[in-house]
C-alpha cells in the first residue's frame, strides 16, 4: 500500500515521502481493510484459496469484458506474468561414498538472477519475451539464442520494477500489441507492476 501510495504521488509531482501514520489514517477510513498474517504460498496453495475472492475476481472479470464488449475479442485479452531465474545452478544429488562426510561442486558463487516477463493473449498469441539482468551493461553473449524480438534490459537487483515495467508496457506491449482496443491486460497485484503513469499513455 505504501508503495503504491508514493507512485500516485510521484506521478503528481508531489512528495513521495509516505508515513505509517499515513497508512492508519487511510485504514481508518476504509474499515474493510485490515493487516493480515500473509500465508506462505505453498501452504495457501494446498489448501486452494478464498472462494469468495476467486468468485469476486471472474465476477469482476466478466463485467469488464461484458462493459468493454470484449467477450468475443480473445486477441484483445492479454496476461502477462514474470519469472525469476536464478543465475546458480541448482545442486543436486551425486553418488558418493559411505562415510565421506562432503561431496562438494565448482560453482561461481554468484548470487544474482535474471527475470524474465511473458505475455500472451488468449488467441494464444505471444508478445516477444522481456529479459532483464542484474547487471550495469549488457553483454551480448547473453543474447545469442534469444526468442527474435526480445526486449533486454538491466537492473540492479534482477528483479521488477515499476521503472521497467513502465518501459515495457509503452515500448513494447503497446508496440506488438494489435491495433484494434479496447486491450484488457491482467497482472498480478505486485507493486512493482503497478504504475499510475501506464494509464496516462494508453491510446
Amino acid at each position: 500500500m505504501l508503495a503504491i501510495a508514493k507512485e500516485i504521488l510521484r506521478s503528481k509531482g508531489n512528495p513521495t515521502h509516505v508515513s505509517n501514520g499515513w497508512w492508519e489514517s487511510f485504514r481508518s477510513r476504509h474499515l474493510i481493510l485490515t493487516l493480515q498474517t500473509v500465508e506462505k504460498l505453498s501452504y495457501a496453495c494446498s489448501v486452494a484459496s478464498d472462494p469468495k475472492i476467486i468468485d469476486h475476481y471472474f465476477d469482476l472479470l466478466e463485467k469488464t469484458l461484458q462493459d468493454n464488449e470484449s467477450f468475443d475479442s480473445p486477441a484483445q485479452i492479454f496476461n502477462c506474468d514474470e519469472s525469476g531465474l536464478p543465475l546458480e545452478h541448482t545442486l543436486s544429488s551425486v553418488v558418493g561414498i559411505k562415510g565421506q562426510k562432503h561431496s562438494r561442486t565448482l560453482t561461481s558463487g554468484n548470487r544474482k538472477q535474471m527475470t524474465v516477463l511473458a505475455c500472451v493473449n488468449a488467441a494464444g498469441y505471444a508478445i516477444p519475451l522481456l529479459v532483464f539482468f542484474a547487471r550495469k551493461s549488457l553483454n551480448p553473449l547473453l543474447t545469442i539464442n534469444e526468442v527474435p524480438g526480445t526486449m533486454n534490459g538491466l537492473s540492479d537487483t534482477g528483479w521488477m520494477s515499476s521503472e521497467i515495467f513502465l518501459n515495457w508496457f509503452t515500448h513494447h506491449f503497446l508496440v506488438h500489441a494489435p491495433a484494434s482496443r479496447p486491450l484488457l491486460l491482467l497482472l498480478d497485484s505486485h507493486s512493482t507492476q503497478y504504475n499510475p503513469d501506464c494509464t496516462n499513455c494508453c491510446p
